[in-house]
């Protein structure tokens, strides 16, 4: 059994934080803040909870990854700084941290990561001091979501921590307004890469949506000299039940023709639970472990993730990182461009609460 083989999921994430607020008023929320309008979201919800204390956030501002001046610099700049003045303004949160983040170096490498757990790791005592911290990954990419979530889920198993939630907004209208591109270089995230030895050989389990043709192909390019078996992981079910045909029908060429991947490798995991995910990866990591490690010529076997789907699927990727230490190998987005600026956006944006650590699992 996996360590979050029962795990705790809660839908109605502002009627679970007014209960457990009434009972517990120590609540910080770490968070990333920039464009998009998701970043929020959770702040907000919980703010409008009636009880007795203040939020205490610990914020990583993230400015656009481009310093070109175009227009649509200028647009994520005004969004980013909306959302940064709201949270200035609201009279319910208190920023204990407030730090910029550059989520590359001047040589193109991810430094995101690496920056925003130090970060953390200077304020631990601080955030410690809460009884219940909550990471809101609505806003923070995942080069550094990942390596954050995984330092707190170490500190709560150290004793740090007392109870660790993870919170996140999804929406797929959103997500196909906000179009991603120039990609850098790959290379394994921020705490999650692999020793590599002479005659290891991968098994490559990438998360994929039909936007990621360009992603995929440079994250293949690295590891394809070492790769044993590839099982794309695709959204099913889904919000859109077409959504995994309609993968496969815009990435057949590079899936089936250039990476060579057999129809049998391909996984369904349900997009709106981070567990489903988790669990058939540890599935696989254990069957190709097994499996391979038997054949003459092959040393050792290591898996590896690549987080190019939803929040919510990227969530459970990193679960089962965690509990197997698996390698991340991802390139960031250089680029972001936006369909209008969101003021016509009319969704139900709704949080969603994962329970980690803690009292829930004793």
């Amino acid at each position: 059994m996996g360590r979050w083989s029962n795990y705790f999921l809660d839908r109605d994430f502002q009627g679970f934080w007014t209960k457990l607020l009434h009972k517990d008023p120590s609540v910080c929320v770490v968070m990333g803040i920039g464009f998009d309008p998701r970043s929020l979201t959770v702040v907000d919800t919980i703010s409008a909870i009636p009880w007795s204390g203040t939020l205490s956030c610990f914020t990583i501002c993230l400015r656009p990854p481009t310093s070109e001046l175009s227009e649509n610099y200028v647009k994520l700049e005004k969004l980013t700084e909306k959302n940064i003045e709201a949270l200035r303004a609201n009279p319910r949160v208190t920023v204990s941290s407030y730090d910029e983040l550059s989520l590359r170096d001047e040589e193109g490498h991810l430094i995101g990561g690496r920056s925003a757990t130090l970060k953390i790791a200077d304020n631990l005592a601080k955030i410690a001091a809460h009884k219940h911290v909550i990471v809101d990954i609505s806003g923070l990419p995942r080069t550094v979501f990942y390596p954050l979530i995984k330092f707190l889920c170490k500190k709560s198993d150290d004793g740090i921590i007392e109870n660790l939630h993870i919170a996140v907004t999804e929406d797929s209208d959103l997500d196909r307004r906000i179009k991603s591109g120039e990609f850098g270089n790959p290379d394994y995230l921020f705490s999650f890469r692999p020793d590599v030895p002479d005659g290891l050989k991968l098994i490559w389990l990438p998360a994929i949506s039909s936007g990621e043709s360009s992603r995929l192909e440079k994250i293949h390019n690295q590891i394809e000299r070492d790769c044993a078996e590839i099982c794309p992981i695709l959204p099913f079910p889904a919000r859109d039940l077409r959504r995994a045909d309609e993968i496969i029908m815009r990435l057949r060429s590079i899936l089936f023709e250039r990476m060579l991947v057999s129809e049998n490798n391909l996984l369904l995991c349900d997009e709106e639970s981070p567990f489903d995910i988790y669990r058939k990866i540890l599935d696989v990591d254990d069957y190709y472990r097994e499996t391979l490690s038997r054949l003459d010529g092959l040393s050792e076997i290591r898996t590896v993730v690549s987080p190019m789907a939803s929040k919510m699927l990227s969530l459970g990727m990193l679960l089962a990182s965690i509990e197997r230490n698996l390698a991340v190998s991802y390139t960031e987005a250089g680029s972001y461009e936006i369909e209008g600026d969101f003021s016509d956006f009319e969704g139900n944006l709704s949080p969603v609460e994962i329970w980690l650590t803690g009292e829930a699992y004793s």
